[in-house]
């Protein structure tokens, strides 16, 4: 089965957190250092393995979206939880 609900059900709880708990951007870049950081790491590893051991074609609709984020990630990591989660969501259910 694969960890990827698991991944979106927790950058949607961290996003969700800030929100809920009405944080100043000081106070959300803090949480997001540390709760985003190692959601990040395992959808990192996630996405690199999805190429890796060629469970998805890099010129897929999939793969398109594969390589944005890996393309992207060092950049945006640590803040884009609520977006990604958004994204795959959308991109995942269209994919199956």
């Amino acid at each position: 089965m694969s960890p990827l609900p698991t991944l979106l059900y927790e950058a949607r709880w961290v996003y969700a957190a800030t929100r809920e708990q009405g944080m100043s951007a000081e106070e959300r870049l803090v949480f997001h250092q540390e709760h985003s950081k190692p959601v990040m790491e395992k959808l990192h590893t996630w996405l690199q393995a999805q190429f890796d051991e060629r469970l998805v074609e890099p010129n897929s609709g999939l793969g398109n979206v594969i390589n944005y984020l890996l393309k992207h990630y060092g950049r945006n990591s640590p803040y884009f939880c609520g977006r990604l989660a958004s994204r795959w969501t959308i991109t995942w259910s269209s994919a199956r």
